[in-house]
């Protein structure tokens, strides 16, 4: 389970593993595979192993839980984890292509920042 008021969210990306993202409070956008759609509490959205996907929260706070699927999540979310921790974001994503990569995560090419 998470919190975020976070507008712009990750760059589009797809990995091995499924997701599946639940709105509990707030409102949503999710980008897959070049389709942005919106959603609300009860949403279930499914994020499938191979799709480019991302999550954005268009104003307020959001609450979500997050399942993941598959390895191997677990190892990549730790480094990211203390890759935000020192204060980076997406504004160098160097370092975080490399952990990505890693683990087989993909940037989508095109980011679509809009819809």
């Amino acid at each position: 389970e998470y919190i975020s008021k976070d507008r712009e969210g990750p760059p589009p990306h797809s990995h091995a593993w499924d997701e599946i993202e639940y709105v509990i409070e707030g409102e949503v956008d999710f980008y897959v595979n070049g389709q942005w759609t919106h959603g609300g509490p009860g949403t279930v959205q499914m994020l499938p192993a191979g799709a480019y996907h991302s999550v954005r929260v268009p104003k307020g706070t959001a609450r979500l839980l997050f399942i993941t699927i598959g390895p191997p999540f677990d190892g990549m979310a730790r480094e990211m984890a203390a890759f935000f921790d020192r204060g980076t974001y997406y504004s160098d994503l160097s370092p975080l292509r490399e952990i990505a990569g890693r683990y087989g995560l993909r940037l989508e090419d095109n980011n679509p920042t809009s819809g």
